[in-house]
C-alpha cells in the first residue's frame, strides 16, 4: 500500500503526535531534551524552578512506548512525565522508509 496506493491517490501517511510534560531534576535537562530530539520531539516550552525542570514537548508516539523506563534510566528514577493525544502529523518520509 505505501509503494503503490498512497503515491498514486497523494495521500498523507499521518502519525499520532503526544503532548508530553516532564518533569525532572535540573541537571538532567540536556541529557532528556536531546533525548525527545532523538524520538522526533520538539521542546516547545522550558519551566526551571529550583532544582526542577518541565519540559513540555510534542512527540510521536512511536517513540514514546517505552518513554517511562528510558526517563527512569535517565534520571536515576528522579523523573516523572505525563502525556495525552495532541494531534496527528504526516510521518517524515525517512520514517515512512525505515517501517516499510
Amino acid at each position: 500500500m505505501r509503494q503503490f496506493i498512497l503515491p498514486r491517490c497523494h495521500a498523507e501517511l499521518l502519525e499520532p503526535m503526544m503532548s508530553l510534560e516532564v518533569e525532572i531534576p535540573s541537571e538532567y535537562q540536556g541529557r532528556v531534551s536531546g533525548h525527545l530530539s532523538q524520538l522526533r520531539g520538539v521542546v516547545t516550552e522550558t519551566q526551571i524552578e529550583t532544582h526542577t525542570c518541565v519540559l513540555k514537548a510534542v512527540a510521536p508516539l512511536t517513540g514514546l512506548f517505552d518513554y517511562a523506563n528510558d526517563l527512569r534510566s535517565m534520571t536515576q528514577g528522579q523523573g516523572d512525565f505525563s502525556m495525552q493525544p495532541s494531534h496527528y502529523h504526516p510521518v517524515p518520509s525517512a520514517a515512512r522508509k525505515s517501517a516499510g
